[in-house]
């Protein structure tokens, strides 16, 4: 009955002709991807119906309930994957300082379920020269993923 009322709560979140970003963890690289999409309607059970940027072909979408979603496209928040640089470590990588995008998360980020995933969230400060991660949750470490673990030893 939970995975059903969940599933209806990530259902809702999406309007149809609306515009929304999602980011996701890739099971196979283990990189933050990015999708822009429309949804374009729903089917009888209401499950969103996606038309992806630059696309033709309408997809259902079925496994976001780990993602985080937005509103709208080219948001602001970039994933580390959308620069040619990126980390392979199954986290949601974003490019910029933490207090950013945390800030941009907690203000704009719409899929209730997510909370369940921001112990998974790094900020990478990059600069030419140097690359740094920081972990934008720390609190809410679990002491469960390696990565996390060895980015807060670190000191960052």
């Amino acid at each position: 009955m939970e995975l059903l009322q969940e599933q209806q709560n990530i259902n809702n979140i999406f309007k149809v002709e609306e515009k929304y970003t999602i980011f996701g963890i890739s099971s196979f690289l283990a990189t933050t991807w990015k999708i822009e999409a429309i949804c374009t309607g729903k089917t009888t059970e209401e499950t969103p119906i996606f038309k992806f940027k630059g696309k033709r072909k309408e997809k259902i979408f079925n496994d976001i309930k780990e993602c985080a979603i937005f509103h709208g496209w080219d948001i602001g928040l970039i994933a580390d994957s959308d620069t040619n640089r990126f980390n392979g470590n199954a986290c949601f990588n974003f490019i910029g300082s933490k207090d950013y995008v945390k800030n941009f998360i907690e203000k704009n980020q719409i899929n209730p379920l997510f909370q369940k995933q921001k112990n998974r969230v790094v900020a990478v400060e990059r600069t030419p020269l140097n690359e740094s991660e920081k972990v934008v949750y720390p609190e809410l470490d679990t002491g469960q993923h390696a990565i996390i673990t060895g980015i807060l030893k670190n000191g960052n």
